[in-house]
């Protein structure tokens, strides 16, 4: 644009230059155009130099319209929609109005879920599979962004589950299940012990008999330790003559209080067999499962008027020896009892209503055998009941002495030890309880029961 201005210029410069001397009568006026001429002439020839190019670059419209409004206009519109609008969706928690525990943000799935409404009857959850899962549910199994064990991750906008109805979830992993909105309990959640799933226990877990080592009496199975620590197995005496007294202890404490990773309760141990005498062997009883673990993550708030339980498994009773001839349950010791599993509510505001019950309980350890006594297999201990521990298993009259340890029910209570028989296997250690966690923005409303290691945190 510059240089087409300044050439248009140079012509009128350049050929607008007339001699008056050469007009003719006839022209007439022509003259007076003549002199208009040259002193267009002469004003332009006498412009000083680079006037022409001040003005053209000064602000004359052909140049000005197209420089100004392509920089200002592209610049402004795509830099500040792009930048706000990602922004504002890229973030799945927003939608929970917080971060949630043991959770990634990005496992977030698309697909939300719809209201999930039980409201009569048994629904089961399997935590081995996102197919098991009712289908107002979006379900995947995904990592912990804390490690641990994986979970089945389940996302709902609201949950209910009225008084007639029953949530019950098996399977070995956690279940983490997250409402963007209220989430209301009138009914019962029961998270079921698995003895298949270990779920990170080390020291946790009740000593155990080893298999085929035989004991002229066989001690108990030590009880599974999770929130509180578990019994120790009763006394039993080890094999090859010198009767020396054997032992199987308790699992110890373990875990953290802010279920940060996720996990269950630790499983009970083995009880000792009995091959004392060739024509019967007693086979000690197996121990019972740990608790499951549940986390229920709520956008708006958790109203508990039901029950929320994980509790441990009970030891098995001692049996018989099936191969044996005279069918009877020799001098072996039952099973420890499992520990309680985990409860771990979040959202901004909860209320556990003065009929609620959130249980962890330990379960009872399995009973030992007598030889002579029983024709039958000895008693199993109790699963956790919702507020109680389970019950030791009977070792009835003949072998009364061989009762299996309570499971631990308070929440500083540990499994209670298994008896010890005189002359004959023992009974296994009680599980204790298991860990309860409430993280909500004001402190939790809590007038129902908690049975179990209870501890409380603040939701930013």
């Amino acid at each position: 644009m510059y240089l087409t201005y300044l050439s248009a210029a140079f012509v009128v410069s350049a050929g607008c230059s007339f001699d008056g001397s050469g007009l003719s009568p006839q022209d007439g006026p022509a003259s007076v155009d003549a002199a208009h001429r040259d002193a267009r002439t002469n004003t332009i020839d006498a412009m000083p130099p680079g006037t022409i190019d001040a003005g053209t670059d000064a602000g004359l419209p052909p140049d000005a319209a197209p420089d100004a409004a392509p920089d200002a206009a592209p610049d402004a519109a795509p830099d500040a929609a792009p930048d706000a609008a990602p922004d504002a969706a890229e973030d799945p928690c927003d939608v929970l109005g917080y971060d949630p525990s043991n959770i990634d943000c990005d496992d977030f799935l698309s697909v939300p879920g719809r209201a999930f409404h039980l409201t009569k009857g048994l629904s089961t959850i399997d935590t081995e599979s996102a197919a098991s899962c009712p289908a107002d549910l979006s379900c995947a199994i995904v990592d912990q962004d804390s490690g641990g064990p994986k979970v089945l991750f389940a996302m709902a906008k609201s949950v209910t589950i009225d008084s007639d109805a029953t949530l019950q979830v098996t399977g070995s992993h956690p279940l983490v299940l997250l409402s963007v909105g209220d989430v209301r309990i009138a009914g019962r959640v029961a998270v079921v012990s698995n003895t298949a799933s270990r779920l990170a226990c080390t020291a946790g877990d009740g000593e155990s008999a080893q298999p085929g080592q035989g004991y002229d009496d066989g001690p108990g199975g030590g009880g599974g330790g999770f929130g509180t620590a578990g019994g120790n197995g009763g006394q039993g005496k080890a094999n090859g003559g010198d009767n020396s007294d054997e032992t199987l202890g308790g699992g110890a404490q373990n875990g953290q209080g802010s279920l940060v990773p996720l996990r269950g309760g630790c499983n009970g141990g083995r009880g000792g067999d009995a091959t004392n005498l060739p024509s019967v062997a007693g086979i000690g009883g197996d121990g019972g499962g740990g608790g499951g673990a549940i986390q229920i993550s709520s956008g708006a708030s958790i109203t508990v008027a039901g029950h929320i339980v994980a509790p441990g498994g009970g030891g098995a009773g001692a049996s018989e020896d099936k191969a044996s001839v005279d069918l009877l349950c020799g001098d072996a010791g039952g099973g420890g009892g499992g520990a309680g599993g985990s409860i771990f509510l979040e959202a901004p505001n909860i209320d556990l209503r003065a009929t609620s019950v959130l249980g962890a309980t330990g379960g009872g350890g399995g009973a030992g055998c007598k030889d002579g006594g029983l024709s039958t297999d000895a008693d199993d201990g109790e699963g956790g009941h919702d507020a109680t521990g389970g019950s030791g298993g009977d070792g009835h009259d003949k072998n009364e002495d061989a009762n299996g340890g309570n499971g631990a029910g308070d929440g500083d209570a540990d499994g209670a030890n298994g008896h010890q028989s005189g002359n004959g296997g023992a009974g296994g250690g009680g599980g204790g309880v298991g860990r309860i966690h409430l993280r909500s923005r004001q402190k939790a409303q809590t007038d129902g029961q908690i049975q179990g290691a209870s501890t409380e945190s603040n939701l930013p």
